[in-house]
Formats: C-alpha cells, structure tokens, sequence
C-alpha cells in the first residue's frame, strides 16, 4: 500500500511478481528517456538513470539493470521465466522424502489416516527439525500426495495416480533390464549435483562446563559439483568442482543446460562403459528439449509465424489459445540428454519426481559431506574444504560401499512395486464397491 496525499491506494504491481515481456519494454523504454534526458541536461548529472527508472516504474533497480543491459547485448528484453518458482528452497531436506513417504503408506496400510501432524512428529524426532504444518501441507502436494476423503468419511492423503505410475513405469524398466541374460544386461549409471559449502562443518562434541566451540558466522562461499557412480564404484573422470558464482539461492541455479551439456558429452559420455543405463532426476536442466521455445511466452503473431516456420497450417479464427495447444502439440520436447545418449548406444531413465530415497548417489552425498564436516576447523581454507571432498570419494567410496548402496536402493524399489500393486488393487475394489452401490 502506498501513501498519496494522506490517502492509501493499492500497489498499482504485486510486490514479487514476475515482470511480463511489455512491461520491460516499458522500463527500457523509460531508462531511454531518462538517459537522454540527462545527456540533453535537462536532468541534473547527479541523478542516476538507473535508480530514477526505478523510481518512476516502481521496479528494483537491479532488474532495470539487468533489462537495460539484455537490450545492449541482444537488442531484446531477456525472457522470462515460465509461471512458478522451479528452484525454490523448501525447508524440508529432500533426504526425508523417503521417510515421508514410507510413514504415509505405513498408515494406510495400517488403516488409519495420515495428516500433516504424523509428518511433523516425524520430521521432529529424525531430522530434528520443527516444521510448521501448513509448509508440510504445501510440501507434500509437491510430492505429489492430495488430500482427499476417505471412504468412512474422515480425510486421508493419498499419493496422486500420476505420481505412481510415473514410478510404477521407472522401475518396470529397471526390473526389466536386471531379467535380462548377462549379456545383454545394461550397466546401470547414476549421476546427480550438489554443493559444499566452505564453513561446513560439524555441529555436535563433547564439552564441559564453560567449554565451546566458536564457528564463523555464515557458510562461506559454494563448491557446487557433479558426478556418477556404478555398483563396482564411483566413475573414473566424471568428477566436476566448481565455485558458485552466487552465494544466495538453491544449489540448483548455480548450474545450467550448458554446463550440464558440456559435463555429459566431454566427461560422462566418455567414462562409462558401454551400453550404459543413465539414470538421472528431472531437474530442468536435464529435461531440455531440441526445440527450446516457450510457447506461453509468445504473442500471438510470433505463435502464428511459429507454425507456419513448422509447415503447420492454421486458421484466421483461431485465437491464442488454439494457437498455444497447436504450437505445444507439435514442439519437439524429447530430452536432449536421451538424443546425446542414444546416439552413443546407451539409454536415459528419468526418476520419478521427488523420489530422492531412489538414487543410491544421495547417499554417497551424505557420507562424503560427513568427512568433510568432521575434520573442517575455523583454520580450513576454501581449497582445502575442496581437497577433503575429493579425499572422501577416494578413500571412502570403495566399490564394496557402492555395492551396498545399490543393494539398499534396490530393496526400496522393491517395497515400492509391491505397495503400487496392492495399492492398485484395493483402489479397484473401492470402485467395483462404490460402482455396486
């Protein structure tokens, strides 16, 4: 709400929300005029264009920044980014998902109804954390589970039918490749990212009275990297370390489609063995389709310009929305990581969403971050936090370690298919029951 003339009004823009494509054109069109009027003298030299087209739009100035130096470079406004927010940190570790979702199938199996309280008392006795119930409320419609109504009337959660047969889908293949001959079995490949940050170190000793421990404040800046493991060990050259460029956001923003490519084709590509199942988790980068446009951010004469560029005929009537269902029906949306794989002999296998418990390398994040923790001290250099991360994989990411956590994955795939099963099985009555009625 802002003040004018002893009055209040409604913000004319939602604080937050993303900029549309003709809205930038009207910060840059505004920074022009602000600029050449400080060129002409009309405005003072004091006076800085950038935070005056702040003022006059009500935009941060450091989006007007951002918007002024696209159009230098590219002549363009910079896109942007589709409705939601793909890489917001949530407060819940994607490490307890597993947990999660095992207490809510535990319960129903049981009979009783599972609600956000369950999963807080959960979360607090096993991760120590204190979540509030409506961010598990909201975190668990992320994972895909609805809040419906049971059948004697009280309300219970359950997982969404997409959800389950996205995994459902995912381990018949895998299931399908371990019932092959030897020979013609693949070599199952997982790879994944995540960070260490320099002040990561461990929480808990033994004091005395009057004892203690004193930490730098904050984590310190970022090594982000990537890697891949088999069940005989972690692959040979496929380890990438590199320093975050910002120190703020989710792990997730520090890479991209590009860096991701590179890292495939030059080191992954090339270290595992052949005829390679690559199993990888469905972040954006790794889903990038060949035709990369976003129909949704086009206007309707760059939609209809797009279909004729494709040999798609459409008609004078259509509105856009007619236009957005042709434009997505006919993109090309196949992973470019699957055509890089394909073309090399091996296959790509997606994990269903937020099924972390899944990929047997978040575990090998647990334990070589744990080593890290244990042996860092407020005289740790940035580069030597880097050095005890490529330590651990060395000396504790033996092939036996490997071995056990794909044994371990393996026994979750395996509760997985059987609950699926029988789950499929009592919805089936439920509907011949409730058809019968």
């Amino acid at each position: 709400m802002d003040s004018s003339h002893g009055r209040r009004c409604e913000r004319p823009r939602k604080r937050g929300r993303a900029l549309t494509y003709e809205e930038k054109w009207m910060v840059q069109h505004v920074f022009e005029i602000v600029e050449q009027e400080k060129t002409t003298g009309v405005i003072l030299s004091r006076h800085d264009p950038y935070g005056l087209t702040s003022k006059y739009t009500g935009v941060a100035r450091s989006l007007v920044a951002t918007i002024t130096k696209a159009v230098r470079h590219t002549g363009t406004v910079p896109v942007s980014p589709p409705p939601g927010n793909y890489h917001q940190p949530t407060t819940i570790p994607l490490a307890a998902e597993g947990r999660i979702r095992e207490l809510v199938f535990e319960k129903h199996r049981q009979g009783t109804i599972c609600h956000a309280k369950h999963v807080h008392a959960l979360l607090k006795e096993a991760c120590g954390l204190d979540v509030h119930e409506r961010t598990i409320q909201r975190h668990l419609k992320r994972m895909g589970f609805c809040w419906l109504r049971t059948k004697n009337r009280p309300r219970s959660l359950r997982e969404k039918a997409a959800v389950r047969q996205q995994r459902h889908d995912y381990l018949y293949e895998l299931r399908r490749n371990r019932q092959r001959p030897p020979a013609e079995r693949k070599q199952v490949i997982y790879l994944d990212e995540s960070f260490l940050h320099h002040h990561h170190g461990g929480q808990y000793s033994w004091f005395s009275d009057h004892d203690f421990v004193e930490r730098m404040s904050g984590k310190g800046r970022r090594w982000c990297f990537m890697h891949a493991m088999q069940q005989a060990g972690l692959l040979a050259g496929t380890l990438l370390a590199f320093e975050a460029k910002h120190g703020t956001g989710d792990y997730h923003a520090q890479f991209n489609w590009d860096r991701f490519q590179q890292w495939f084709t030059e080191q992954l590509l090339r270290n595992v063995p052949p005829r390679s199942l690559i199993i990888l988790d469905r972040c954006p980068f790794h889903t990038v389709g060949r035709d990369a446009v976003v129909p949704s951010q086009m206007k309707k004469g760059d939609l209809r310009q797009g279909l004729t560029e494709r040999g798609i005929a459409w008609e004078e009537q259509w509105l856009r929305a007619r236009l957005l269902e042709e434009m997505d029906k006919y993109r090309d949306k196949k992973p470019m990581v699957e055509r890089l794989a394909e073309d090399q002999g091996h296959q790509v296998l997606f994990l269903p969403v937020h099924h972390p418990e899944l990929n047997p390398i978040e575990l090998v994040w647990a334990t070589v971050k744990h080593y890290c923790g244990t042996i860092f001290s407020n005289s740790t250099s940035f580069k030597e936090q880097r050095q005890h991360l490529e330590e651990s994989f060395e000396r504790d990411i033996t092939p036996e370690y490997c071995t056990k956590v794909y044994e371990h994955v393996q026994h979750i795939e395996e509760r997985y298919w059987t609950t699926d099963l029988l789950l499929d099985e009592d919805i089936e009555l439920e509907d011949d029951e409730g058809n019968s009625c």
